[in-house]
């Protein structure tokens, strides 16, 4: 079956599901992951969030990426439904999550079998690590890499610290 962003995506320009993300009013979320086929090791995922981060509608209260934003999720669904690519076409696919906040979009990457950087100026402080050992089966958590950038660094800086974490 050919899954296109029309069937999979919970959000789409013509209902109000946004509405429906619970933002930051938990410590963590319970994704249901919505794709009939069953590749995934459970059919959900546990998101964990940062309590410290808060939002108010849509604007970010406080310092921090510690929340399932709505383009995370987003990216997530599109994921889920292998973004138009045959289930063996990300095995072994490099993917680059830059301002992974919680990682959700990067934790469906890897269980569709790419191998994920999660890159986000806030990694340090655990949430990424904590939502990968939670969500992907051992065998794959060594698909997954970490880093911590901070974009104001002069670019060179950066993009070697990138490298460092490949």
């Amino acid at each position: 079956t050919n899954f296109s962003f029309d069937l999979c995506c919970t959000l789409a320009p013509w209902n109000d599901n946004e509405r429906l993300i619970p933002y930051l009013t938990e410590p963590w979320l319970l994704v249901v992951l919505a794709s009939p086929r069953h590749r995934f090791h459970r059919p959900w995922l546990q998101i964990y969030q940062d309590p410290q981060d808060r939002v108010e509608g849509q604007q970010l209260r406080s310092v921090g990426s510690g929340f399932l934003w709505r383009g995370g999720y987003q990216l997530l669904r599109w994921f889920e439904c292998n973004a138009d690519l045959q289930g063996g076409d990300w095995s072994g696919k490099r993917y680059i999550e830059f301002g992974a906040g919680v990682g959700a979009a990067g934790l469906v990457a890897a269980l569709n079998g790419a191998r994920v950087t999660m890159v986000d100026a806030d990694a340090g402080r655990g949430l990424l690590a904590r939502n990968v050992q939670a969500n992907l089966p051992v065998d794959l958590q060594s698909n997954v890499r970490i880093c911590q950038l901070n974009w104001s660094l002069p670019v060179a800086t950066s993009l070697q610290r990138l490298a460092d974490c490949e």
